[in-house]
This record gives C-alpha cells, structure tokens and sequence, in this order.
C-alpha cells in the first residue's frame, strides 16, 4: 500500500510477468527484422550473419511465432488477473507494428525511426499505462502514480531523443539518414 491508500495494478509476479512478455515481443522484433534482413546482411555484415548460417529461416519463423504468442499471452492473462485492461491487445498491436516495420517501414526515410523509437520508449510507458486506473482516482492524487508519470514521460523524451541523437539511426545507401535529409 502506497500513499493514498493506492495498491499498484502491477506488483510482485505480475510486474515480472510484464518485464518478460515485453522481453520476448521485443526479442520477436529482432528475430523476424533479422529474418527480413538477410540479403542486407550478409553484403554488410557477412560474419555476424545467424539466419541460414546457425538458424534455418523455418527455425526463425518458428521462433518469431513463439516468442509473438508467448508475449501477447501474457499480456492477456495480466488482463484477466490484474485491474490493467488491454494490455494483450496493446500487445499484439506492437507485434504487427514489428512486423510491419520489418517488412517495409524501415525502409522509409523518417517514420520507421519515428516508429521503433517509440516502440522502444514504450516499454518504459507502459508501467504508466498498467497504473492508470490508479492514475484516474481523484484520492490518491499526488502519490506515487503521479511520480510514475512523470519519470515514464521523462524516460519516454529521453529515449526518442537519444535514439535520434546517437549511432541508432539506420543507415540508407552508406549515409546516415540524417546526412541525407539535412545535408
């Protein structure tokens, strides 16, 4: 119990429970984007190429199945067992984003940035998003659900500014993307 009388939504097994199933959704992201990106790969980077050479890509698609379900069905049973409402849908809309992203939208200039820096701060918002019935109580106002905001929106700026500020953009033609849009 927390000031105001608040019990988080997400504590103890739970709150691990979320740590994993955003584990394996993210961990799917890099499995299929390293299924779609193999030819790229293996012109770049021949010597840290897995897929083909340690997986088979039926093992990869295998893989990326596993670790989607996995993921999504743990967001469903936090639904069902705690007071967090659309967590397994909101995580099976990051599943086809990934794989969205993976297929084509990484390819675009600026929105496949956009969005993988938001998918990635995301993880951080998400603590805000499963408290947010106790963020609605108007009792509990100036409690630690209010600190929870604030931390997750300042993490959540600091990722997509970091992700734009460092080596983390992809790079298009042997430029940064930045190189070709600004200069």
């Amino acid at each position: 119990m927390f000031t105001g009388g608040a019990i988080p939504n997400i504590r103890g097994v739970y709150c691990l429970l979320l740590v994993i199933s955003y584990v394996l959704i993210y961990a799917e992201g890099y499995v299929i984007n390293d299924y779609f990106d193999l030819n790229i790969d293996q012109i770049n980077k021949p010597e840290k190429v897995v897929v083909d050479k340690i997986i088979s890509r039926r093992w990869v698609i295998f893989w990326h199945v596993l670790l989607s379900v996995v993921g999504i069905a743990i967001g469903f049973y936090l639904d069902w067992t705690t007071n967090v409402r659309f967590l397994g849908l909101l995580n099976m809309g990051i599943v086809a984003l990934l794989f969205v992203y993976s297929i084509s939208l990484k390819k675009k200039l600026l929105i496949g940035n956009i969005l993988v820096s938001a998918l990635t701060a995301w993880a951080i918002l998400v603590v805000t998003f499963c408290e947010t019935s106790n963020l609605l109580r108007p009792d509990i106002i100036g409690s630690y659900t209010e600190k929870i905001t604030r931390i997750s929106f300042f993490v959540y700026s600091f990722c997509i500014r970091h992700f734009f500020n460092t080596g983390s953009c992809k790079r298009y033609g042997g430029y940064r993307w930045r190189q070709k849009v600004w200069l």
